[in-house]
């Protein structure tokens, strides 16, 4: 079962993305704020990263970099996530809210393989 970590800080719909994928067969741990994420990013390894790329802590890019694995980008602002993160990062996903759910399992999917 692929180990994901879920990065949002909006509660209700980081619950939402947790059943979804859970009901797919994927193991999620979940962070709400990047200080924690970075914590979590040091200290295990990840099939997969699901980050929101509009957390105000920090910079979305440094995370990606701590991921060192496949990152699925979401944000509510399409400006925000094209320019929190450059291109040459391991992004394989980007996913503006609200995103259709099916979209959302794929590309996560994806990111595990």
């Amino acid at each position: 079962m692929p180990k994901i970590l879920l990065v949002e800080d909006d509660t209700d719909l980081a619950d939402v993305l947790e059943i979804a994928l859970t009901s797919e067969g994927h193991d999620v741990e979940r962070t709400h704020d990047y200080a924690q994420t970075a914590e979590q990013l040091q200290r295990k390894n990840y099939a997969a990263v699901i980050l929101d790329a509009s957390m105000r802590a920090g910079p979305a890019g440094d995370l990606v970099e701590l991921a060192k694995t496949n990152v699925v980008l979401i944000s509510g602002r399409f400006d925000q996530m094209k320019n929190s993160v450059t291109s040459s990062q391991d992004v394989c996903a980007r996913l503006a809210k609200p995103f259709d759910i099916d979209k959302f399992i794929e590309a996560v999917s994806s990111a595990c393989q």
